[in-house]
């Protein structure tokens, strides 16, 4: 097959692509939740992960064939949780309390383009809202005695923006409900880590305290996970068109 004809399949698929897509009657406004987002990150950059969270997202369309919408991801809730391990074979145990404030909380803005019956294509550009952690009060336990440092651990993480190309599904049944599928691929920030760690100085006699090694460590044996990566999200949604 020479150039001329695969160049005339092209344009009459896009033609006939774009007439099919016509003749499907859509809604002006969208709006729809994904109580499941499958996220999944490159395994080799931790620092970039978004923990999967329900989804709003609201569409408005410019034209029958052309969407732009708002995304909105709940994200998980701030906790706060207490951990506990043993320290030594002679019973010493460790005890320290970890907070997070809200986290993989993310707003995005999309743009969709049906161009074959009920399947589109996108583009979406957002970020993750950055949050904080906070590591304290450990306290050591052994026999009767109980030793508690004076020290705070805090990291602040800054926001994550990314971009992703997707292609969907959307099929309106009963004219006003709606069910899709989409898969999106595209590229995500590692963002910035502030770590700011307060402590007693008398307390370790002019040490430095072994949490503050451990995250040394940690930055300059793993630093190569905390770069930008690719990514994909799958969601399935439902909703109403209006």
């Amino acid at each position: 097959m020479n150039k001329i004809s695969v160049t005339t399949l092209v344009i009459l698929f896009a033609f006939v692509g774009k007439n099919y897509a016509q003749t499907i009657e859509r809604k002006r406004y969208q709006i729809l939740v994904s109580p499941i987002g499958f996220i999944h990150e490159n395994p080799k950059y931790l620092n970039n992960e978004i923990p999967s969270s329900p989804n709003v997202h609201f569409f408005y369309g410019l034209s029958n064939n052309l969407f732009l919408g708002l995304n909105y991801g709940i994200g998980q809730s701030a906790k706060q949780k207490n951990y506990s391990y043993q320290v030594d074979s002679f019973g010493s145990n460790e005890i320290f309390n970890v907070s997070r404030s809200r986290n993989a909380e993310t707003f995005s803005l999309s743009t969709q383009y049906f161009f074959w019956g009920d399947f589109y294509g996108s583009f979406n550009l957002g970020f993750e809202k950055g949050y904080t952690t906070e590591i304290k009060n450990y306290t050591t336990i052994s026999g009767n005695t109980i030793d508690t440092e004076p020290l705070n651990q805090r990291t602040i993480y800054s926001n994550k923006y990314f971009g992703n190309l997707g292609i969907g599904i959307k099929k309106a049944i009963f004219e006003n409900f709606l069910l899709g599928f989409e898969f999106q691929y595209g590229y995500i920030e590692s963002g910035k880590q502030n770590y700011h760690l307060t402590y007693n100085p008398e307390y370790y006699r002019g040490k430095i305290p072994s949490q503050l090694e451990a995250r040394y460590l940690n930055e300059n044996l793993f630093q190569n996970r905390s770069k930008n990566s690719d990514f994909y999200q799958i969601n399935v949604y439902t909703g109403i068109a209006l």
